[in-house]
């Protein structure tokens, strides 16, 4: 696996996995994978960047700053740029309908539009773009029916962002082998251009 960490989080953690047999371990994906805060995202909306500029048809969804301070996130849809709020800093208590997770209150509503965008765009799309799964995924709520999904179909090599801590469980939650690249979100534009590199490539064999 090049251009990850030799010993950064995505080896020490995939070291601990044993490939499954069963689920969606077969399907290419790759890992961008870094401390909790918004570096994951950045490293995924600049790899989307990259693969554009490439010319690789993308899908999927991206996770950006929202408002005047930047302390609320929304959704961007990779294909389109459209953009929905996703979660703001939560009360005390959450409102009617919210979801609460890592201080956040997120929108339900928005998990859904996510998984509609990931349908319409699986058909086309060569990367699909998975920003991010976490705590709420990994109790069975947020993306986790759309990265599943999306895994499942196996026309597209999905990108999944990850949180350092959460890797490990997240490997076994969605029976995921070994990846075709991985990225730590602390590493430079070198990395991020070779790992660029390697999910196009990966995507130009899985099109055949």
């Amino acid at each position: 696996m090049r251009g990850a960490r030799r010993n950064g989080p995505p080896a020490a953690a995939l070291s601990c996995i044993v490939p499954s047999t069963e689920g969606v371990s077969a399907v290419p994906y790759a890992l961008v994978t870094g401390p909790r805060g918004f570096r994951r995202s950045e490293a995924m909306r600049e790899l989307a960047g990259r693969l554009a500029g490439a010319g690789v048809s993308l899908g999927g969804f991206l996770q950006r700053p929202r408002g005047p301070d930047g302390s609320a996130i929304e959704l961007v849809r990779a294909s389109t740029g459209e953009a929905i709020p996703l979660a703001a800093p939560a009360p005390a208590q959450a409102k009617a309908g919210e979801v609460a997770a890592c201080s956040f209150a997120f929108d339900p509503a928005t998990f859904a539009r996510a998984a509609r965008w990931l349908e319409e765009d699986a058909s086309r799309a060569r990367v699909l773009l998975l920003d991010g799964f976490g705590k709420l995924e990994l109790g069975g709520g947020g993306h986790r029916p759309a990265v599943v999904r999306a895994l499942a179909l196996g026309r597209s090599v999905c990108v999944l962002s990850v949180r350092d801590e959460h890797l490990v469980y997240a490997l076994e939650d969605l029976a995921l082998g070994e990846p075709v690249a991985a990225l730590d979100a602390r590493e430079g534009a070198g990395a991020c251009l070779r790992f660029a590199d390697e999910v196009a490539r990966a995507a130009a064999a899985l099109a055949g």
